[in-house]
């Protein structure tokens, strides 16, 4: 029967995880990205969080965060085009906050590029930034974890938008920019009483810093959610135990007018996060006053849902041992007022107890917390926990293969009843040979393999 556990578990441990897609196609802008949320799901507690606040100036195009996507650009030795270095001028620029000077933030940061021609292609890019960990690199970057953090800074970059650059309002003639100005009808006997228009739509503008925005891409909208979660290792034990934007009137007399590419930002704050959670993030494209129903969500939806697990390292952690050889011990009865030895097979699965020696990131799927060394203390599944105790250490290896689970090595201890003055052979009845016998614990060197219940209960449940 341990074969087979073994068996599974090695098999369901050499699988690679999928990685998350990086973009998603979808049409812009506003479209729904994902699907619906099945109806059994539990709606999430979403609160407002951010809307556009800006334009971006030169310089923010789409190859520069396109860019951000390139572990080549990770590395800021002598380069000031590095993507830690943009980052920070990026919320420099926008929010006017120097993270080198200010204490240590995460930085939550979704792209949106709307395309461009006559039928664009949304894609989209999630990206998380910590100041001043020194340590955090690209994976970390591209990846959405957090490590324990209370509070977390969002910041939204949209490219390709469509309006009017500064420049272009102001070669505007004076009739327009009181169309604009204004946002209402003028005189109908006027001529030239007509809103502007933008490129062949009823769109108009809205005001945003010191241009302008066509509606339908002032309408985003951020929502977060912040949902309490089970700490990692308690689920592992549990586990174990268990077995923003405006209207547009419609029908309006439009004077069209060629729209600008245009780059607009947004952010907010999420606080006071209750550790541990699940932080999620999505924007929606919503007329302003306009409330937004969570079955509506998937297809007002702008790209994909950033969803954060904020977690701290912890200390302890449980996991299941399979040893990988028999334990066999010696068993005493009689027969025909005979005393009789046989060897009897004890092996087990084990609940093991983790003690760390740091502090791991048990959500890791790397496997770099594998190979921070570990206490072991487990008891047997099959029996009575005190029949066969477990104590040693476990470590994991770098290479892939294996770089899921651990390797242990330890004492059983296995409670064993054995004759204090009979021997094999000897002549007693069943009642002498139990009042003969003594509880002893002898040590017997074990060694299996350690497995995360985490990422591997669950898939051989399935």
């Amino acid at each position: 029967m341990c074969g087979l556990q073994l068996a599974m578990l090695l098999c369901a441990l050499t699988v690679s995880a999928q990685g998350q897609p990086r973009a998603v196609s979808a049409a812009a802008p506003g479209a729904a990205a994902l699907p619906a949320a099945s109806a059994a799901s539990k709606p999430l507690p979403w609160k407002y969080l951010a809307s556009p606040m800006g334009l971006l100036g030169t310089g923010w195009d789409v190859p520069t965060f396109e860019a951000f996507g390139e572990p080549k650009n990770w590395n800021c030795q002598g380069n000031d085009n590095c993507t830690p270095a943009k980052v920070k001028r990026l919320v420099r620029e926008t929010l006017a906050i120097d993270l080198d000077k200010a204490p240590g933030t995460y930085v939550s940061i979704h792209i949106v590029d709307y395309g461009t021609g006559t039928q664009p292609t949304l894609r989209d890019w999630w990206y998380l930034y910590h100041s001043k960990d020194k340590k955090w690199t690209f994976e970390k970057f591209s990846a959405q974890r957090i490590y324990g953090s209370e509070s977390v800074l969002f910041l939204f970059v949209h490219l390709n938008a469509r309006g009017l650059s500064a420049e272009s309002f102001n070669n505007l003639k004076d009739a327009p920019k009181k169309a604009i100005r204004t946002r209402s009808p003028l005189d109908p006997n006027d001529p030239q009483s007509k809103l502007l228009c933008a490129d062949q739509t009823t769109n108009q503008f809205v005001p945003l810093g010191d241009s302008w925005v066509a509606d339908d891409y002032i309408k985003a909208r951020y929502d977060a959610a912040v949902v309490k979660r089970t700490p990692a290792n308690v689920a592992n034990l549990l586990s174990i135990l268990k077995i923003l934007g405006i209207s547009v009137q419609a029908e309006q007399k439009c004077q069209e007018q060629k729209t600008d590419a245009v780059t607009i930002w947004g952010a907010g704050r999420i606080d006071t996060i209750g550790l541990p959670s699940d932080v999620s993030i999505a924007g929606y494209a919503v007329n302003k006053g306009d409330a937004l129903k969570d079955e509506d969500r998937p297809k007002n939806q702008i790209g994909s849902v950033g969803a954060f697990n904020d977690e701290q390292l912890y200390w302890w952690d449980a996991s299941i041992g399979i040893p990988v050889h028999k334990i066999k011990d010696l068993q005493y009865s009689e027969s025909d007022n005979t005393v009789v030895a046989s060897h009897v097979d004890k092996q087990s699965a084990y609940a093991m107890f983790n003690l760390m020696l740091r502090p791991v990131d048990l959500s890791d799927q790397s496997g770099v917390s594998n190979m921070v060394p570990r206490i072991l203390v487990g008891f047997p599944l099959s029996s009575s926990p005190w029949d066969s105790l477990f104590a040693g250490g476990g470590i994991g290896l770098p290479w892939k293969p294996v770089r899921n689970f651990q390797f242990f090595a330890g004492a059983t201890f296995s409670r064993t009843k054995l004759p204090a003055t009979l021997t094999a052979g000897s002549t007693a009845t069943n009642a002498q040979l139990q009042n003969d016998l003594r509880i002893s614990y002898k040590p017997k060197f074990t060694f299996g393999i350690n497995v995360p219940v985490k990422s591997v209960l669950d898939k051989l449940l399935k």
